[in-house]
């Protein structure tokens, strides 16, 4: 009904990443009759340029995201393990009951001398 009113519509070229690809990766592998096909057409140089600098970003992000990775890492290796706390803690409150009990120990002693003295 509408159809004379209706226009098709080329549909977009695919972004510079993508284009690239096809042409870098992809073409190759296509049979030789195919490769005049526009989606295996090489990149224009803006392609060519858009898509080194979106692949630079990205190895960069992904260097950035490693390192950061690796110095959190780092930091939980050098940081002592809850095992390593909880042993600290226990030596702690052993070494607490230690000198409590050589204090009252002390005290046993001296209260003891001081009985017999009066003896």
């Amino acid at each position: 009904m509408f159809e004379r009113y209706m226009e098709t519509l080329p549909a977009p070229r695919p972004n510079g990443v993508k284009i690239d690809q096809m042409h870098r990766k992809v073409r190759p592998f296509v049979p030789e009759q195919f490769h005049d096909d526009p989606l295996y057409a090489a990149p224009t140089p803006a392609e060519a340029a858009q898509s080194k600098d979106t692949k630079r970003a990205r190895l960069k992000r992904r260097a950035d995201m490693a390192a950061e990775a690796k110095r959190i890492q780092e930091e939980r290796v050098d940081a002592p393990s809850f095992v390593d706390q909880l042993q600290g803690v226990m030596e702690d409150i052993e070494e607490a009951r230690s000198s409590e009990a050589q204090r009252k120990k002390a005290v046993l002693l001296n209260e003891e001398e001081g009985a017999e003295s009066f003896i």
